[in-house]
């Protein structure tokens, strides 16, 4: 089980799927593909807050991400297909918040929050990464 200790959590955790992907050739296969489709399991939803944390996905996704333009178009949903940040026990912004944070548990310290640039932040390099990720799984038959 994942314990979240850091801003940017859900990149970490896509890291870490890609490490085991890249490691698998050289050590036990089935191993290191396991690892892997953990990663993506919680990226996807499996996780203590129940979020997937890919908008536009899986029955609870971020609705109001730290991104600009998904908060300027007026339009209720968000762009689909971007990775937030995910649980960050550092709460980074938790004094600027009009809503508290649901809990200070490391694995449940996240908020779906325009304002949560701690937690429900927008990056490229993990978004990027995500896609690179996901389409490895899927080539190995994940």
């Amino acid at each position: 089980m994942r314990i979240p200790d850091a801003r940017g959590d859900t990149g970490r955790a896509r890291g870490e799927g890609g490490l085991g992907l890249l490691s698998s050739p050289f050590f036990v296969w089935q191993r290191y593909r396991c690892y892997a489709l953990q990663n993506a399991d919680y990226l996807l939803g499996r996780n203590a807050t129940g979020y997937c944390f890919v908008t536009g996905f899986g029955d609870k996704s971020p609705q109001h991400p730290h991104h600009r333009p998904s908060a300027a178009d007026n339009i209720p949903a968000p762009f689909p297909g971007m990775l937030v940040g995910g649980p960050n026990p550092g709460q980074q912004d938790k004094r600027e918040m009009k809503v508290p944070y649901p809990s200070n548990c490391p694995d449940e310290s996240y908020i779906d929050n325009t304002d949560s640039y701690s937690s429900n932040e927008i990056a490229i390099n993990w978004n990027a990464s995500l896609v690179a990720f996901l389409c490895w799984l899927d080539a190995l038959g994940g």
